[in-house]
């Protein structure tokens, strides 16, 4: 049967609306919630102006480490993709990540480019913050060619770190009328993912409609703010085993824009003040 209006009751509502803002702060407070992304922005022994050159640290001692990279750069008549390889210093032979992304350009000089993340690649664990310095090397890029949005597929994985570096999943809202269809949606997420159900808010969003408001969930946020609650739990906050973690789940669809893309562009030029703003 198809319901043409919404037959939700106003306890229900009242219900699904708080935990989905109660979810929605959840995943605001991880926003830039990273102590690596704050020492290496604000601490001297993790600056550098030699060039190709990145300060991360060093996993065993904790102490900052140069790393040397180079970029190879390949221009057609659409595209520009680029390719960052990290080196241990004086070791050309040693690659420990790579990291590639590329820039669409329209043929409509009146639109932005579009930025497409693309893949980070880790061959060790010895150091903190490669992925760190790999975004913070695309976001320079992205400034560079007028771009402020920055889109990315995350792996379940992946999620908390992402939005930890300021990315937020990107809206997809399926229309539901009752409470019976917001679990079908949720069902449907659950049905082939390792993550527990209780891990589960419906992300409800509300618009205007010709008849009254329509609801709707938003399931790439819902299943992301699942997806951040196992990595929480199962780790523990230990990065390594988050970093180590396989689950099945849905894979993420982020985004960089708005006021967290310009907060990187103040981490960048030195005036973001962490202690104020974080």
């Amino acid at each position: 049967m198809v319901i043409l209006f919404n037959k939700f009751s106003k306890a229900d509502l009242s219900y699904y609306l708080h935990k989905s803002q109660m979810a929605m702060r959840e995943l605001t407070a991880e926003s830039f919630n990273s102590k690596t992304l704050k020492t290496f922005f604000t601490e001297d022994a993790y600056k550098t102006t030699k060039p190709n050159t990145v300060i991360v640290q060093s996993r065993a001692t904790e102490k900052p480490v140069e790393i040397v990279y180079e970029c190879i750069h390949n221009i057609s008549k659409k595209f520009e993709d680029f390719t960052f390889s990290f080196f241990r210093p004086n070791d050309k032979s040693s690659r420990v990540a790579m990291k590639d992304f590329v820039i669409e350009r329209s043929f409509f000089p009146f639109l932005k480019p579009k930025f497409d993340c693309g893949l980070m690649q880790t061959n060790v664990e010895d150091f903190v913050g490669l992925g760190v310095r790999a975004d913070e090397l695309q976001v320079k890029e992205a400034i560079s060619k007028g771009v402020s949005k920055i889109s990315r597929m995350s792996t379940p994985k992946a999620t908390l770190y992402h939005v930890r570096m300021g990315y937020l999943p990107k809206p997809e809202l399926v229309r539901v009328r009752s409470s019976r269809e917001i679990m079908s949606q949720i069902f449907k997420m659950t049905q082939f993912s390792d993550i527990d159900r209780k891990f589960y808010t419906p992300i409800i969003v509300v618009k205007k409609g010709l008849f009254g408001p329509r609801y709707y969930i938003d399931t790439n946020t819902t299943q992301a703010i699942a997806n951040i609650r196992h990595i929480n739990y199962v780790s523990c906050g230990n990065p390594l085993i988050a970093k180590g973690m396989h689950f099945s789940s849905d894979h993420i669809r982020m985004e960089l824009s708005g006021k967290n893309f310009d907060t990187w562009r103040r981490m960048i030029d030195g005036t973001y003040d962490f202690s104020t703003e974080v």
